[in-house]
């Protein structure tokens, strides 16, 4: 009977159209701050029955098909390695290396192709609000762990690597530069 219990409040919420408040995540964070790391792939939830695994990606974004989040969160994370990062502007170098935490939230329902790819677009969105300045650039992302923070949700600590890109300055042909001799 329990099961049949948590097996409805688990289906029931990926219907619920409502969204969970802020404090409320944080709420349930707080309550589950003693969550063990998932240490294998076969602690992943099961796929929810009348939602096919027939996701397929062309190696930046997903192009057809749907799937669960937490089950394909590492190819996510790929996918945002493959075509999320940002472009050195010619002419620039690298510098200085600094990573910023992200945290992103996996709701286990039946996603869309293209639900899944703004969810990755929302996450590199993400990382870019909390990058140390104007002059850095994203270079990577590495999958810190993920954890359960209730009975039907996931959590992705993201690591986030920024370089600190350097350019030549150059003449703005819009203002006029002045040489005075003294």
């Amino acid at each position: 009977m329990a099961a049949l219990f948590a097996g409805f409040v688990f289906f029931a919420s990926c219907s619920n159209d409502d969204f969970v408040q802020h404090d409320e995540t944080t709420k349930a964070a707080r309550n589950f701050q003693n969550a063990q790391d998932i240490k294998s792939a076969g602690n992943l939830p099961a796929a929810l029955p009348g939602c096919p695994e027939n996701l397929t990606n062309d190696g930046c974004n997903f192009t057809s098909g749907s799937g669960i989040d937490q089950q394909n969160f590492y190819t996510m994370i790929s996918l945002l390695n493959n075509c999320r990062t940002e472009a050195l502007p010619a002419g620039c170098s690298l510098s200085d290396t600094t990573t910023r935490i992200i945290v992103a939230n996996l709701n286990g329902c039946c996603n869309s192709a293209s639900a899944l790819n703004a969810q990755m677009n929302a996450w590199k969105q993400l990382a870019m609000n909390v990058r140390p300045g104007s002059d850095y650039i994203i270079t990577g992302y590495q999958l810190i762990r993920y954890y359960s923070v209730s009975s039907y949700d996931y959590r992705l600590d993201i690591n986030v690597t920024y370089r600190k890109k350097t350019c030549p300055l150059t003449e703005n042909p819009g203002i006029p530069i002045r040489v005075i001799n003294f």
